[in-house]
């Protein structure tokens, strides 16, 4: 929900709602088959990593998709969080 003038209330529920976004997609993938991956793979414990996904059969197939996503608050999976 919208508050007109309400910035921090607004604020709050937008990273709320972008949560709940980023679990719903994250368990959705975990359906289909596509997994969380760390890189590097072999990290350190003191060193910086991140993730990626990816399908089971992704080095296997011979077609390929990448997907980048930019940065900030919108994870994988999210191109666009916006209220209309």
């Amino acid at each position: 929900m919208f508050k007109e003038g309400d910035r921090a209330y607004n604020q709050k529920h937008y990273e709320a709602l972008g949560e709940v976004i980023t679990d719903y997609i994250y368990h959705y993938w975990s359906k289909k088959s596509i997994k969380e991956h760390d890189v590097p793979v072999d990290a350190k414990e003191d060193e910086s990593k991140s993730f990626i996904f990816m399908s089971d059969d992704a080095m296997t197939s011979d077609k390929l998709v990448i997907l980048i996503h930019g940065s900030g608050v919108v994870r994988a999976g999210q191109w666009a969080r916006r209220y209309r």
